[in-house]
């Protein structure tokens, strides 16, 4: 039989107290310094007050100003992926709290941002005909870097091929000329 009960069987109370136990000296000083009142109806400052005024004091402010400058220098870079590239913008685009607008944005700076400028181009030509939905243009940007791998591995068989077929004519035109001495 153990002594110790599961936590969440433990009374709030008994919570609060362990949660002010761990608190160094510092985050003390602190907590008296947010001058915290109890919520109306209840005794003391509950734990939830108390998570909440630390979660404000320590949660970084987040500038937007600065969230969306350097979401919008954010390019393509020489060699990346579509998915690393659209993973950075993602990840970019949640400290700028465009709201409703992050997928417009979002849309917007994949197609600014593109290496590929054929693909830019009809993008640009394609939405000015049509609004593209963010998934619409994000689809297309992996086909095309799908269709472009492709493409490559297959130009590379036939180049091998044009090689393997280049040199058996060598050889045969020795074997001829070789043959007719």
């Amino acid at each position: 039989m153990t002594i110790w009960k599961p936590f969440d069987t433990v009374k709030l109370q008994r919570k609060q107290k362990l949660h002010y136990s761990v608190i160094y000296a510092e985050k003390k000083k602190q907590l008296r310094a947010f001058d915290l009142k109890p919520n109306h109806g209840c005794e003391g400052v509950t734990l939830q007050q108390v998570l909440q005024e630390f979660d404000e004091y320590f949660l970084d402010y987040q500038n937007e100003i600065v969230a969306s400058f350097k979401f919008l220098e954010i390019k393509q870079e020489q060699g990346e992926k579509f998915t690393d590239y659209y993973s950075r913008l993602r990840n970019a685009v949640v400290e700028c709290n465009y709201g409703e607008s992050q997928d417009r944005m979002l849309r917007d700076k994949i197609i600014q941002g593109l290496l590929d400028k054929a693909l830019q181009e009809r993008l640009i030509r394609e939405t000015s005909k049509k609004a593209k939905t963010l998934q619409e243009v994000v689809n297309e940007y992996k086909a095309a870097e799908n269709s472009k791998v492709q493409a490559s591995v297959m130009n590379e068989k036939l180049s091998v091929n044009a090689l393997r077929n280049f040199r058996n004519y060598r050889n045969q035109s020795k074997n001829n000329q070789n043959n007719s001495i």
